[in-house]
């Protein structure tokens, strides 16, 4: 009877050993912010107009030679987080009010933008940024 007990206590020590194997396993080593895939860099930075941070939006990253696109979601202070591979970049901030949509009437209501619509094509933001090892921070001043 003494061995069937040890057994048993054995037993139950076994399953919360495994599941903190496997939860180790499954979660990874927890950093202080996100990892970017391999091959890419994990890019911080804020978009501001006129020193005001924009409250929403998206930062769409394209590649100099069109091979590549990002986007990164801006938070309500202004702050962004992107992977990006390390390559020469044209950008372009979208932020809207409010969306298009149509009005009791049919009327179509167009979106309105938070940022001037030049900023809103990579081709005409006048926006780059080269993203390498030592350039990781893309901090984005908006002029109203």
């Amino acid at each position: 009877m003494g061995s069937r007990r040890r057994i048993e206590q054995g037993l139950g020590r076994e399953p919360v050993v495994s599941a903190c194997l496997v939860f180790m396993l499954l979660f990874g080593p927890v950093g202080c912010g996100p990892r970017a895939p391999a091959g890419m860099l994990s890019i911080n930075g804020t978009v501001t107009l006129g020193g005001k941070p924009v409250p929403k939006g998206a930062v769409h990253f394209v590649a100099e030679d069109a091979s590549k696109t990002r986007s990164a979601r801006i938070d309500a202070t202004g702050r962004f987080h992107a992977a990006l591979w390390p390559l020469d970049y044209r950008i372009a901030v979208t932020a809207d009010e409010h969306p298009a949509m149509v009005g009791d009437n049919g009327v179509e209501i167009p979106a309105k933008s938070l940022v001037p619509l030049k900023y809103t094509s990579a081709a005409t933001s006048g926006l780059t940024a080269t993203v390498d090892a030592s350039h990781t921070t893309v901090n984005l001043d908006l002029a109203p």
